[in-house]
């Protein structure tokens, strides 16, 4: 062997065990060590940093599991600025101990224990559809949120609301001639609802037309994706089934606010109800909720899910089977 190859083999080796090592390493910072690490700075980091170690647990999903113990430490307190992001972290690391928090929480609130302030308002978001029992909650206060109450719109939203309280707030709160964080927090609930913001086409055409150009700019914007929403079956949707759980999650939550004309996609939101998830198992059962009366050909499937392990799930089933039978 040549000198020559000798340091290309040599360098080869160098780069094989460099490698091996970032792979290690990522190994080691998607398992129990990283959750270990993260876990520890939610317990002595500044706030800002507890943020990113909520987001980076997030990221691990289930593997995360080791850090469950300090994520709930800080949502012991809603207030604390790291606190929806922990949320959101508790969700996909394990959906039942969401499901458990959130109940709990909102048990609080009920009982004047805890106020709803717009930080709580911002822990319901971040658990967002495995909260819907405090969708009564959060509604009773919209008559009387201040402009320090932004999240309480967008966490009715992402907890599945889509009704009349909710689009009254959101007109209401547009149509204000003064331009302010709060009608343009309602500009971007329109584009928050999806295809529920389809009946307000009307109202969005006059905002369109408002001087102000960060309103108008918004309103077209909205007008515009509702009126080239494709299909389901070409809309990028279609076989969302067999890709991964954060599409999978992405797919139903666009399909609940599809509403009945997402009644192509029941058979494939029927499937979720067998995954492996607990969080997409939930969110199917949430969805066929949300696509109203087409969805009752799946009441038998939703009543089998009943003898779900997770109470969450077996909650989410009744809830739909509630409403899809009183469904119109």
């Amino acid at each position: 062997m040549s000198r020559r190859q000798r340091i290309i083999w040599i360098n080869l080796g160098a780069l094989t065990a460099l490698l091996a090592s970032a792979i290690a390493a990522l190994v080691l910072m998607n398992g129990r060590f990283g959750a270990a690490r993260w876990a520890k700075s939610l317990r002595t980091a500044a706030p800002i940093e507890r943020m990113k170690a909520a987001a980076a647990l997030g990221e691990l999903g289930p593997n995360g599991a080791p850090a469950l113990p300090a994520l709930l430490d800080v949502l012991r307190d809603p207030d604390d600025i790291s606190a929806e992001a922990c949320a959101k972290a508790l969700v996909q690391i394990d959906a039942q101990r969401a499901y458990d928090f959130a109940t709990a929480l909102i048990d609080r609130c009920e009982r004047r224990e805890t106020e709803i302030t717009p930080a709580v308002a911002d822990v319901f978001a971040g658990l967002g559809p495995v909260a819907w029992h405090a969708i009564p909650l959060l509604e009773s206060a919209l008559p009387t949120r201040s402009e320090r109450g932004r999240s309480l719109i967008p966490a009715l939203i992402d907890m599945g609301d889509y009704g009349p309280a909710v689009v009254a707030a959101i007109i209401e709160d547009s149509s204000n001639p003064v331009y302010s964080y709060r009608k343009w927090d309602a500009m971007l609930a329109f584009d928050r609802l999806g295809e529920r913001a389809r009946p307000l086409m009307p109202h969005l055409e006059r905002l369109s037309a408002e001087g102000n150009y960060a309103v108008s700019f918004q309103a077209k914007m909205v007008l515009g994706n509702l009126k080239r929403e494709p299909a389901y079956a070409l809309g990028g949707l279609h076989g969302f089934s067999a890709t991964d759980r954060s599409y999978q999650e992405y797919a139903l939550d666009k399909l609940a606010k599809l509403g009945p004309t997402a009644a192509d996609a029941i058979p494939e939101v029927v499937t979720e109800l067998r995954s492996p998830s607990t969080i997409v198992r939930f969110l199917a059962t949430w969805t066929l909720a949300h696509i109203g009366s087409p969805a009752r050909t799946a009441l038998p499937q939703l009543r089998a899910m009943g003898s779900d392990s997770s109470s969450l799930v077996r909650d989410g089933a009744a809830q739909a089977i509630r409403t899809l039978e009183a469904a119109p």
